[in-house]
């Protein structure tokens, strides 16, 4: 499993480490695993604990710093029906 993790993770792990990680993994789930045993029938759903709201801006369009399609893609490489054409950044490898 640890080799999987660190295969997913982008990751590479030496075989001595293998055990190490092993067992800080399997204790940390013995830890998690606690959580199944709480009784959470009377607590609502929550995905925010702090009370922290959105304090950012709201965007604003300012039509005078606004490019034009073709001054934002005029100092580009590679081109195609006005999009940005890069290489590619996925490994299909995994």
């Amino acid at each position: 499993m640890i080799k999987k993790l660190a295969s997913l993770a982008n990751l590479k792990v030496k075989k001595k480490e293998e055990e190490y990680f092993k067992k800080q993994f399997e204790e940390t789930l013995k830890i998690v695993e606690k959580f199944d045993s709480l009784d959470t029938s009377g607590v609502d759903e929550t995905y925010i604990v702090t009370g922290t709201k959105n304090v950012l801006r709201e965007d604003k369009i300012d039509p005078l710093n606004m490019l034009t399609q073709d001054q934002a893609l005029s100092g580009s490489k590679n081109t195609h029906n006005g999009y940005f054409v890069v290489d590619g950044v996925l490994n299909n490898d995994l």
